[in-house]
């Protein structure tokens, strides 16, 4: 629980910082309850859908996560969305429309300590947990400009995160099928070169290769894969200037003329196989099952983001050009991904790595699953074993982390 809550927090606060830096072109900002959590809060369930401006005083105290095991998160809308849902414009300082504003609630600790908080909100978790990141950025970037000059060194010391530019929000459930279509000049040459390579690679598509849908993924999603099916957005509404279904049939195109991939090209390729490495380790039915969502999308990142090489090659391409930059600084769920990449390096644990665990757990728990079920198995037997099968991964990873890091030497402070 706490390890789950501590990175939903992280990547809260690293979507705070988004939605600030775009608040000019989208200043309404809509709560969202998760279904993915298993006992809803019913003040929470009361706040799903409501909109505030952004800069409504509410949020200071009611931004998400406000709890333990809270999943609720934000959406950044514009006068245009708003437009288009049929919502009227809200005025600042509108908390009195929000259920439940101005009551409070009284709890106790441990110790019989009586507290009173606003009504919804654990103690503790009254406030916006990216609100101070760029000021600790700032003082954790002085701190080490201190501490260069005390050595005699010069240099600047800049902040690695890149929390204003890139995307880490939830996952949310999506049926892929209700997604717009749009047209994608080169389409054809882009299914064709997939088809080719699920000929040549079929074990990258454990369904096939049933097709490519060029879609309109809007804030949700930069690509998708269901059975076969690839979803490749074409929509830079996550990452201004960013298409990846038009960056992918570049990358494309550069590589059968044989010209260097631009970042944004080489992280497209990455992103399909991103998606291709989800039906490979056939962990993704986690999400829904036990709301694991960034622990196992941070797993994915990681091993994609370390092998996706092997995609360039079978394409025809050189070796990457950008591979330590996506793995570091790649679009999505950067305060996910950083967070987890720096406690897998702490453990001692590869990219490659990672992938060899979540496959050697497709052969040993989906697998034999599989087989019961097509052998008649019950429906709630069914759902048990398939509930194994995505939590054990998932379980024993944080498991080895935890006990490699304790195991690990201390390091100097210094």
């Amino acid at each position: 629980m706490i390890y789950d809550t501590n990175l939903f927090s992280s990547y809260a606060a690293g979507r705070y910082e988004q939605m600030q830096a775009v608040k000019a072109d989208r200043p309404y900002w809509r709560y969202r309850h998760s279904d993915a959590v298993v006992h809803p809060r019913p003040v929470h369930v009361a706040w799903n859908r409501k909109v505030l401006h952004a800069d409504d005083p509410w949020w200071q105290t009611a931004y998400p996560p406000n709890g333990f095991g809270c999943k609720c998160f934000v959406e950044t809308l514009s006068a245009r969305d708003l437009a288009r849902m049929g919502i009227p414009k809200p005025p600042m300082n509108r908390v009195e429309s929000m259920p439940f504003a101005g009551q409070t609630q009284t709890v106790k600790d441990r110790q019989g300590h009586v507290h009173t908080t606003p009504k919804g909100i654990d103690r503790g978790w009254d406030y916006a947990p990216g609100k101070s990141v760029s000021a600790d950025l700032a003082r954790l970037k002085a701190m080490a400009q201190d501490k260069l000059k005390r050595l005699g060194l010069a240099g600047e010391v800049v902040a690695t995160l890149p929390l204003s530019t890139t995307r880490d929000s939830p996952l949310k459930a999506v049926n892929l099928k209700d997604l717009p279509l749009v047209p994608l000049a080169g389409r054809n040459e882009v299914d064709e070169s997939l088809r080719r390579l699920a000929v040549n690679q079929p074990d990258w598509f454990p369904f096939g290769y049933q097709g490519l849908s060029i879609v309109d993924g809007g804030e949700t999603l930069f690509a998708a894969v269901e059975e076969g099916q690839l979803y490749l957005s074409n929509a830079d509404a996550l990452i201004p200037g960013y298409r990846p279904a038009e960056s992918f049939r570049s990358a494309l195109q550069k590589i059968k003329a044989g010209e260097p991939l631009a970042f944004r090209e080489e992280y497209a390729v990455e992103t399909v196989w991103h998606e291709m490495m989800h039906e490979r380790t056939s962990v993704v039915a986690a999400r829904r099952i036990i709301g694991q969502e960034p622990l196992e999308e941070g797993m994915i990142q990681l091993a994609a983001r370390s092998t996706y090489d092997r995609l360039l090659m079978a394409l025809g391409s050189a070796p990457p050009s950008h591979q330590a930059d996506i793995l570091e600084n790649g679009l999505a769920y950067p305060s996910v991904t950083r967070n987890l990449l720096e406690l897998t390096r702490r453990a001692g644990i590869s990219g490659e790595e990672i992938e060899r665990l979540l496959l050697q757990y497709r052969q040993q728990w989906l697998e034999p699953f599989k087989k019961q079920l097509a052998e008649g198995l019950n429906t709630k037997r069914a759902s048990s074993l398939l509930g194994q099968a995505t939590i054990k991964p998932l379980a024993d990873f944080r498991e080895r982390i935890d006990v490699q890091i304790r195991n690990a030497p201390l390091r100097n402070k210094e």
